[in-house]
């Protein structure tokens, strides 16, 4: 009788601990659920403005469609918070995280969709999961000041490095204002091509040590894209030549890729870039940015058009000329109430990588490369 008691007496405390030791959801008005399953010590809270990175893992089933920890280069993603905009946004959760929590977000897509069609891959009565990981919390301010001390530094590194190459090579180049030096081999008509052209170019790219990354010679076909939507380095550098003209660009990491180099390719955080290029042509073209207002912009000077499919893939294109990928496939998905273009392609390597545009923004929001099983598999999921 005492041992029957005592196993009693254990089982009752072990569903009283295991009640008591695993955090309930909350649910939201707008049907949001989240639980906080690991609590920072002390961290910052993040409020509207805040600029936070964080970890998330979203789960749709048994599939996961995106992974910080894997995709993204290993890195957290970087956001501010804002106010949400439809049920279901996440940054209704976020805006309840402090720096240093842990905490699992879910939602019905009936909820998110609220009675509109939904996606083909999404099925009535599914739940979207998302396992957030607060990095850090900084305001707005202080964002903005600990970039510009980070681009202050890595500036005087890219130029001294590239200083040093030029001494290496014996090679004399002028410096441009915005800390690009060029070398012009050959003039050409001329004309000078603006942010808003499109240009038709030869080139070849490789890193200081000589490392070749990308060239339209070896695809035998020269590239053409709008100059306003390559890196920096492009849309600054190419108008330094004349059409026909041909010359050299040596670009700063901070006007190429930065700290987050296209995955898959040799190129490495904070690169130097260096690009032998032939302007061959430019022709009129419409202006591209990111800022692009729409056509209702007089009206409504706070109105921006949303990306298009085209628009992005052509975008994607030029960016996996630029790496030598090759694009293979591409759709378009709607996820969290917001158009995402998605597009697959393949390294020099052999990896798989798949790569996201937001009709937000015409820039690759995550970019992952892996095993070609992996990432089909990946891409699959997301039908």
């Amino acid at each position: 009788m005492k041992k029957q008691l005592f196993v009693l007496a254990l089982l009752v405390a072990t569903a009283m601990f295991s009640s008591c030791g695993e955090p309930k959801f909350k649910k939201l008005k707008s049907g949001l659920e989240y639980k906080i399953v690991k609590k920072g010590k002390d961290g910052k809270q993040a409020v509207l403005g805040s600029m936070i990175t964080m970890h998330m893992k979203t789960m749709l089933r048994d599939s996961v469609l995106y992974d910080s920890h894997t995709m993204n280069g290993g890195n957290p993603v970087p956001a501010q918070v804002s106010k949400p905009s439809f049920n279901g946004d996440l940054m209704e959760a976020i805006a309840l995280l402090s720096e240093g929590d842990s905490a699992v977000v879910r939602i019905s897509v009936d909820s998110l969709f609220g009675g509109r069609p939904m996606p083909e891959f999404l099925k009535k009565g599914d739940v979207m999961q998302f396992s957030l990981t607060m990095v850090s919390v900084t305001s707005e301010e202080e964002y903005k000041k600990e970039k510009e001390v980070e681009s202050s530094k890595q500036i005087g590194i890219d130029d001294k490095a590239i200083q040093d190459y030029l001494a290496s090579k014996n090679l004399k180049a002028e410096k441009a204002a915005c800390g690009i030096y060029y070398m012009i081999e050959k003039t050409g008509n001329g004309k000078h091509a603006t942010a808003s052209d499109n240009v038709k170019v030869n080139y070849k790219g490789t890193l200081l040590d000589g490392t070749k990354f990308d060239s339209s010679y070896d695809r035998k076909k020269p590239a053409e894209f709008p100059l306003g939507q390559v890196i920096k380095g492009w849309t600054e550098g190419i108008p330094l030549l004349e059409e026909g003209g041909k010359g050299t660009l040596i670009i700063p990491s901070t006007l190429a890729y930065g700290a987050n180099p296209p995955q898959g390719s040799p190129i490495k955080p904070n690169s130097v870039l260096v690009f032998e290029i032939e302007l061959l042509k430019i022709s009129a073209g419409k202006p591209a940015s990111n800022n692009r207002t729409s056509n209702s912009s007089e009206n409504n000077p706070n109105s921006v058009s949303k990306v298009t499919f085209s628009e992005a893939e052509a975008y994607m294109q030029n960016r996996c000329n630029a790496i030598n990928q090759k694009l293979m496939k591409k759709k378009s998905v709607n996820f969290n109430g917001t158009q995402l273009y998605m597009f697959l392609s393949v390294a020099e390597n052999g990896e798989v990588c798949i790569s996201s545009i937001s009709e937000n923004s015409l820039e690759v929001l995550a970019a992952d490369c892996g095993p070609s099983e992996v990432k089909i598999e990946q891409w699959n999921a997301a039908n």
